[in-house]
């Protein structure tokens, strides 16, 4: 497998944290724009996408026609992110469903979460790849996440 990190300035980061804290207590989602240099995936700017979910509180869903806008005019597209207000930032079994319906044009994915006491924010990064064994579902590869 080829070794990825997702590089991310930190003034961004922090913009993609505000957004998501703003959005608490429901998840936030939106998508991810950048490019690939080498073995790095460089985040450039986001695009936050109304979570149109029924229960906005524990799953996110993207708005159709955001969704369907965004693939097609955004040629740097290159990844989605979402939140889990409540909880790590650790993919979930319904992200891993959710990312068979979506997934194989993206290359990164970030996770915001809290879950701790202090309630501090935490992002990590994940490669999007197919799996090991048949059927080749997509899933999600953690990659270290650095911040300039």
């Amino acid at each position: 497998m080829v070794y990825f990190s997702v590089i991310i300035p930190s003034i961004l980061l922090h913009r993609l944290e505000r957004y998501v804290r703003s959005c608490q207590p429901m998840e936030a989602c939106g998508a991810l724009l950048g490019h690939i240099e080498g073995t790095e995936i460089h985040i450039s700017a986001f695009i936050p996408i109304p979570n149109t979910a029924v229960d906005p509180y524990h799953h996110f869903e993207f708005d159709g026609p955001a969704w369907v806008n965004c693939v097609m005019r955004e040629t740097a597209l290159i990844g989605i992110f979402h939140s889990h207000p409540a909880s790590s930032p650790v993919p979930s079994e319904e992200d891993l469903q959710q990312l068979q319906l979506f997934g194989s044009g993206l290359t990164a994915y970030l996770i915001t979460g809290s879950g701790n006491p202090s309630g501090s924010m935490f992002t990590a990064a994940y490669l999007v790849a197919p799996g090991a064994a048949p059927p080749s579902l997509l899933t999600l590869e953690p990659v270290p996440l650095r911040v300039t």
